[in-house]
């Protein structure tokens, strides 16, 4: 896992956090992926437009895994519908 993470602590450095998990389901398998940073949208779009090797790398792994292709930002985020804290 650790292989990449100097060329990801390069890459998107406005996110802090970042977490991705596979959630099995009677539907199939499900992606999850957990990130913190002051402007989401900006991270999506910051990576739709680039073109340094890493996040090229990183594009090619999402779309190979989900079949997502982020070469173009979402229109919009998701929905926050809970946000509890301690």
């Amino acid at each position: 896992m650790n292989e990449k993470k100097s060329d990801m602590d390069g890459a998107q450095t406005t996110v802090t956090k970042e977490s991705w998990f596979i959630q099995e389901t009677p539907m199939g398998d499900f992606m999850i992926v957990y990130y913190i940073s002051p402007d989401p949208m900006k991270v999506h779009q910051g990576l739709a437009e680039s073109r340094e090797p890493f996040d090229v790398w990183f594009k090619d792994q999402i779309l190979d895994i989900c079949g997502i292709d982020i070469n173009t930002p979402p229109p919009s985020l998701p929905e926050q519908v809970l946000d509890w804290r301690r």
